[in-house]
Parts: C-alpha cells; structure tokens; sequence
C-alpha cells in the first residue's frame, strides 16, 4: 500500500491534465476540459455543467453558461467567485460538508423535495438524491455499509489524504476508487462506494490493439507487473512493458 505514492508519481510525469480544483489557464488543462476563470489569465478546473439543468448545478454561483480561454476555446461551466473546496474532506463545516465541484463551494447534504404536491415540501432523509433529466434517483445511506466505504491508504506522506488530488483524474480515478473511496467522496455512489472500479480499472482491454505502454516511464517500473496490488493497472497502462 505504500508504494501508491511512487507509483502516482512517476506516472503524473506523463499525464498533464489535471483534476478538479486544480489551477488553470485553457480548458484543455483540465480532466473535465473545463476552467472557470476568475481573471483573464487564471481560472480552476470544475466540472461541466449542463445549461438545461434545473435547478442550477452551480448552486448560488448563478447559472451555467459559456467559459472562454484565451484560445477562443468555449464550453459551458459555472462561474467560481471564491475556491472553497475541492472535494468533501475540504468542507469542514458539518452544515455543509458537500463540496459542488461544478462551483467549488461548501454545500449542505441533498434533501428530497416533494414536487407533485401543490404546497412543495422539503424533508431531510436518509438518501443521497439526484437527478438525471427531471427523474429522481434515491441512492439509500444502508447504515450496515457505511463501515465498509473506508480508505486502504492512512497514515503519513503516502495516504489517502495528500493523495487526494488524483481522485478525478481519468487514469487514476481506478485505482483512487479501490484504495481511497472515502476521501475521494465515492461512498456517496451505490450503498458503499467499495470496489466501485468497474470502469475499466481491473480490465485489461488490450485485445485488438497494439501492445504499447500508455506511460513513458513504465520500463523504470517493470517489477510492478506482477505486483498482487498494482498488477491490474501496469498491466493496463504498461501492456509492452509487462508483456501483452
């Protein structure tokens, strides 16, 4: 477990975007090619949000609507007036330990709201809500399973914690998932968030097409091939190194 930090970095030499909360300047910068800018030359990578979405995902940033970079690059993001967080464990208030990452603010839990009455009523309840395209999805909190969405990796330099800025990147979000669920904020998916790498992470898809190394500095880590830890991801990321 504690050679996660050796591997993230000697693989972050090879990987330039960067996640959310990160400091930006294009939209290409950022995992989710989106930087919001709070000055002509400097801006934070959030998430993109959608403009028909009701209500807002920026929450009190005002609404979704076109970002610009300096190259003319245009794509719809919330504005940001002040970075509070980039992910849960940043918010440290207990009334609002929900970090938006489309606005990078500090909000309250979500709460069910009652639409179909004619008086709209709202009421705390033991469910994470979201919704895709108007429909309510209720993610049950199943209190058996909230001790099990626990991070592998505490302690020292190499934990989860100073770690953390890897959660939303596309290579490592994977691994992030397996070994860091509760600081990444992915107990908040499913009942436990545990082993919720089915995304390709544990999958070696390199059927069909050619054996090269996604890295460049995957020779340097060639005893990793066969590591019971890390063997899912070299061999996915390093498929020449380890052998196809």
């Amino acid at each position: 477990m504690k050679s996660i930090l050796l591997i993230l970095s000697f693989l972050a030499t090879s990987i330039y975007s960067l996640g959310i909360g990160n400091d930006c300047t294009l939209h290409k910068d950022c995992d989710s090619g989106v930087c919001s800018f709070v000055s002509p030359q400097k801006g934070y990578c959030v998430k993109k949000c959608d403009v028909s979405a009701n209500p807002s995902q920026c929450g009190t940033n005002g609404a979704c609507q076109p970002q610009v970079d300096s190259s003319n690059d245009t794509t719809d993001g919330c504005a940001v007036t002040t970075k509070q967080c980039s992910i849960n464990s940043d918010c440290k208030s207990s009334s609002t330990p929900i970090c938006n990452q489309y606005s990078l603010t500090c909000e309250a839990k979500t709460t069910t709201t009652t639409a179909s009455s004619s008086q709209s009523s709202t009421k705390n309840t033991n469910t994470y809500s979201t919704t895709t395209k108007g429909n309510l999805i209720k993610w049950p909190k199943n209190p058996n399973n909230q001790n099990l969405c626990q991070d592998k990796v505490t302690g020292g330099l190499n934990d989860c914690y100073h770690l953390a800025r890897f959660c939303t990147n596309l290579v490592f979000k994977p691994m992030m998932t397996d070994k860091c669920p509760k600081t990444c904020g992915f107990c908040t998916q499913g009942n436990s968030g545990v082993n919720n790498n089915n995304t390709g992470g544990n999958t070696n898809s390199n059927s069909g097409k050619s054996c090269v190394d996604r890295l460049d500095s995957c020779y340097r880590y060639s005893g990793l091939c066969k590591s019971p830890v890390y063997e899912d991801f070299m061999k996915k990321n390093c498929p020449g190194t380890c052998g196809c």
